[in-house]
This record gives structure tokens, C-alpha cells and sequence, in this order.
């Protein structure tokens, strides 16, 4: 039996969920015919690709094959090459140990009292009583003073390094518009991002403090690191810190406000936070899909899969599984199970996880006074065009009056 599965519809990028459940029943490995991809939707099966040795994360040649051939590839195929989420084994291992160091959990727990007064900061700008654009006010601009300072750079760079990322994985993920124009904005916009990163790395060789960029360029110094390689680590580091603490903001927020059962437990309990930002990132993963390329041949459910087929991992549909997660598609803060895929699994478990999440708790905790005023003007929700990504494309709110 032939089954189709439309992951690029306005249904679908609506409510992924349905399509997800059908799949999972239906074709839990699914060959699509018009690409030659598999997708693997079941959580269990998710979690054996993410952790098998006979996959590969080196993507890097599928992603530069969707490049018209009129386009030079060339500033991408360093990006791509030199990045840590595209490359395994050994190689991957070293270049996490020197990159992540700012990024474990004990240390993302020393930024919470800086995160706080930064969440202060802008909130004290947003007039509540008005209509309020949580994306743009919120969403996007605190994790882009976050991450920026983390790094080392000016604060006020961080809406041309967001136009710049927009661009890149408008053409990384799938999205309505033309590959070609996609993929001359992304050329434009990731050229433009790595000569302003190779110009901090320099600046910070000359005048160096304590920032991850000024122990990046330490390790270049020291020869365990290349300038391609920092720069192509940091523009990732940008783009996924905006890509993904962004998205979890307005999703969470969005879950919260139509499920008020579950606000009121948090305004009674402040200490639920945390706990139902983990609900929030299971239930609406902000990355939907993750990739991987089989080194051989192997069958999986049936379905032969040949080396250097991509095979995507469906987050979102493995985080609504039902032979894991009772009633999955309900928002229950505080629910049992394991832990969720939405940062990844295994050796590229995500290196921003605790950051993210400390930034999610710091920000809803500040909210919690809006947010029990806080009502929806944007209807109905109009969501980004990639299944690959899951977010609002415009998120209006308004707190100004009792509901």
C-alpha cells in the first residue's frame, strides 16, 4: 500500500500532530517518494538512530546539493563543514569538549541572575497595557542580549545577526520560497554573518576578557581549534540560540494561554516553572526534525535504506507517542515519562539545553503577573512555512484588561 503524507501543507504546518499519529500507525518508517527520504516517527526508533554508530551527522553534502548550480556554494560549504552538529566520532568529541565548557549546567546556572536583570530590562520597555508582540518584544530580543553577551559581542548587533540567521535556515530547513532565492539570501546573509564573526575574533585577540569568544580564540591560539572552525561554531551557536529559545518562549506561552487549567497551577505554584517548560518543549518541539545519513545499507521496519539516504528524525511526532507518553497531545505540567527528544538525544544532545531552559523559567517567572491578564488578538496563529521548525510567525497578546 502506497501512503502519502503531506509535510509541507498549510494543514500540516497548522497541526503536525494528526499526520504525525497516522504515521506512527500507518508507516512508522515512511520512504516519501518525492525526495527519496525516510522519516522514522516512533520514539524508541527515534532514539536508536540518534544513538546508532551507523548513521552519520556529517549532512553536509545533502544540505550544498540543494545549491543551484548558477550559485557559488563555497562561504556555505565552510559553515557547514567545519560545524560541530556536522560532524561524529572523535572529531565531534573534541571540538565539543572546547566548545561547550559555557555551556553546561552548572555554569548556565551562574547567567540566571544576569538573564534576570536582562528579562527586567526589556520588560521594562513593553508598555502592558497595550498590545503587546511577544515575538518581536520578547521572544526574540532577550535571548539575543543573552547569547550575545555570553559570546562577547555588542548588544546591539543582534538584529543584524537575526536577519542574518533568518536567512541561513530559511535555506537550511524547507520553506515556501524558491530554493534560489532562499539560497541567495542565505549566501548574502551567512557571508555577512562570518566576516562580522572573523572581526570579533579578531577584535577579541586584541583585546581579550573573559567571554566564550575570548577562550575560542585561546584555543585557536593554542592550535587545538582553526579560525574556520570557531566561526562556523559560533555562527551555529547564534542561529540555534535564536532558533530555538525564541520559539519555546512564544509556544509556551501560547500553550499556557489556551490551557488555563494548567496557568493557574503554575500562578498558584511558581515552582512548577520548570517543570512545565519541559511539558512545553515536549508537546511543541521548536526544531520538529533532525537528520541523519546511514554509512550502510540496513532495513528498518520493513523499509530498505541505502547508505547516504537521509533518514529524518520526527522530535515532534516521537514526543507525542503514545506507547510513551499517555494522552500526548494534552499539556500536563509535572508529567511522568522520560525525558523528551525536543534537544536531541545522545552525543549531540543539544549544548545550549541548560541555557535555554534557564532562560525559559527566568522569563516566564517575570511574566507570571501578565500572564493571568494575558489574552490571544492574533487569530487564528499563522506558523512559519517549514515543517522543520515549529513557531508562530506572529504572536500579538494584550494584557490590558481582566479575563
Amino acid at each position: 500500500m502506497s501512503l502519502d503524507f503531506d509535510l509541507r501543507s498549510p494543514k500540516f504546518l497548522e497541526n503536525p500532530y494528526p499526520t504525525y499519529a497516522r504515521m506512527r500507525t500507518l508507516a512508522p518508517v515512511w520512504l516519501e517518494p518525492f525526495t527519496g527520504h525516510v522519516y522514522v516517527s516512533r520514539y524508541a526508533d527515534i532514539k536508536t538512530l540518534l544513538l546508532s554508530d551507523e548513521f552519520s551527522s556529517n549532512r553536509v553534502e545533502d544540505r550544498l546539493s540543494r545549491v543551484p548550480a548558477q550559485l557559488p556554494a563555497s562561504c556555505l560549504a565552510t559553515v557547514l563543514h567545519d560545524r560541530l552538529m556536522m560532524t561524529d566520532g572523535e572529531e565531534h568529541r573534541a571540538m565539543r569538549r572546547r566548545i561547550s565548557g559555557a555551556f553546561t549546567a552548572a555554569t548556565a546556572r551562574t547567567y540566571a541572575e544576569r538573564i534576570n536583570e536582562i528579562v527586567a530590562e526589556e520588560f521594562a520597555d513593553i508598555d502592558w497595557q497595550t498590545e503587546v508582540d511577544l515575538l518581536n518584544e520578547v521572544a526574540i530580543p532577550i535571548p539575543s542580549r543573552v547569547i550575545l553577551e555570553i559570546l562577547g559581542f555588542p548588544p546591539g548587533d543582534h538584529s543584524d545577526l537575526r536577519a542574518w540567521t533568518d536567512d541561513f535556515y530559511e535555506w537550511l530547513a524547507h520553506s515556501p520560497d524558491p530554493i534560489e532565492i532562499r539560497t541567495e539570501r542565505a549566501l548574502h546573509g551567512t557571508g555577512r554573518m562570518y566576516s562580522y564573526i572573523l572581526e570579533r575574533v579578531n577584535f577579541a585577540r586584541e583585546a581579550p576578557s573573559g567571554s566564550l569568544l575570548c577562550q575560542l580564540v585561546n584555543n585557536v591560539d593554542a592550535m587545538q581549534l582553526t579560525n574556520e572552525q570557531v566561526v562556523a561554531n559560533l555562527i551555529g551557536i547564534v542561529n540555534a540560540a535564536h532558533e530555538t529559545t525564541t520559539s519555546l518562549i512564544v509556544n509556551g506561552t501560547l500553550l499556557l494561554l489556551r490551557n488555563p487549567e494548567q496557568l493557574q497551577r503554575i500562578l498558584d505554584n511558581p515552582a512548577l516553572i520548570s517543570q512545565a517548560v519541559d511539558e512545553m518543549l515536549r508537546i511543541e518541539s521548536p526544531a520538529q526534525i533532525v537528520s541523519r545519513i546511514p554509512l550502510v545499507d540496513l532495513e528498518l521496519e520493513g523499509v530498505t535504506i541505502k547508505a547516504g539516504q537521509l533518514v529524518a528524525a520526527l522530535l515532534g511526532a516521537g514526543n507525542h507517542d503514545p506507547e510513551v507518553y499517555p494522552n500526548p497531545d494534552e499539556f500536563i505540567i509535572g508529567r511522568e515519562g522520560p525525558a523528551h527528544l525536543s534537544f536531541g538525544h545522545g552525543a549531540h544532545f543539544c549544548v545550549g539545553a541548560a541555557l535555554a531552559k534557564i532562560e525559559a523559567v527566568e522569563i516566564f517567572t517575570a511574566m507570571l503577573p501578565m500572564l493571568q491578564r494575558m489574552r490571544i488578538v492574533t487569530d487564528p496563529i499563522p506558523w512559519r512555512g517549514t515543517p522543520a521548525f515549529r513557531c508562530p510567525s506572529e504572536f500579538i497578546v494584550t494584557c490590558g484588561e481582566e479575563v
